[in-house]
């Protein structure tokens, strides 16, 4: 088959009067603090930036491209699988505007090990604090020989002014949870309803669902809080 999707509703630019919090994933592809010497560490939450962990030790598991078992990262030198010695959810906070949508994409990869034949199976979840999470679906990677982009939307209800964004591993490796979900690269476009912006969708001829990935530039102006935010939406 040679003929590409097609991505409907784009639009033009927008330009959009300067507001407080422009949010983004803090460390969103992994690459602080980084490591040497090993293949895999389990690094204390407080020297992650951005990133925390509900696990007992505080623990987040760093694995360096191409070191553990021969998968390479999706982005930069690093990635992370969800658990490391015990089952606990990562998570990041950050400051969000009521009425926008988020869009959040992340890579998802299953982990070989031993004789794990089943599928690797995460949860994202989102709310106000972590004590009221709502779903926003699962996932599941059944080939550890490709990462698979996902992508999400969330819409950002009246009152809503901060959001924990909770990766959780449903299942992973059979008889022990803590094994399974690598993630990376993950990103967040927002989008200002009231300006008109619309989340663009695609349609292929093919059989199957086509992936669509997000990628959003930021580019400095002359002063304080004048820039330019380059989006660009890729269809496979």
């Amino acid at each position: 088959d040679l003929k590409p999707p097609v991505i409907k509703d784009n639009h033009d630019d927008d330009i959009i009067e300067c507001r407080e919090c422009i949010q983004s994933f803090e460390n969103g592809d992994f690459e602080e603090p980084g490591f040497s010497g090993g293949s895999r560490l389990g690094i204390i939450e407080t020297d992650v930036p951005g990133w925390s962990t509900t696990s007992s030790d505080d623990l987040i598991e760093f694995h360096a491209s191409g070191m553990v078992d021969g998968v390479t990262s999706f982005s930069g030198d690093y990635h992370v699988e969800i658990n490391y010695s015990e089952v606990g959810d990562l998570y990041q906070e950050f400051c969000v505007i009521p009425t926008t949508t988020l869009q959040v994409s992340f890579a998802h990869l299953k982990r070989v090990h031993n004789t794990n034949t089943s599928p690797d199976i995460m949860e994202v979840m989102v709310g106000s604090d972590l004590s009221s999470l709502t779903s926003l679906g699962t996932f599941t990677a059944t080939d550890a020989t490709g990462w698979t982009v996902h992508t999400i939307d969330y819409f950002v209800p009246i009152g809503q002014e901060n959001a924990f964004f909770v990766f959780r591993s449903v299942q992973g490796a059979p008889g022990n949870l803590s094994l399974g979900n690598l993630v990376d690269d993950v990103n967040v476009v927002v989008l200002f309803n009231e300006t008109g912006d619309i989340i663009p969708t695609i349609t292929d001829n093919c059989a199957g669902t086509p992936q669509l990935s997000v990628e959003e530039v930021k580019v400095d102006g002359a002063c304080n809080n004048n820039y330019r935010l380059i989006r660009t939406w890729t269809a496979t």
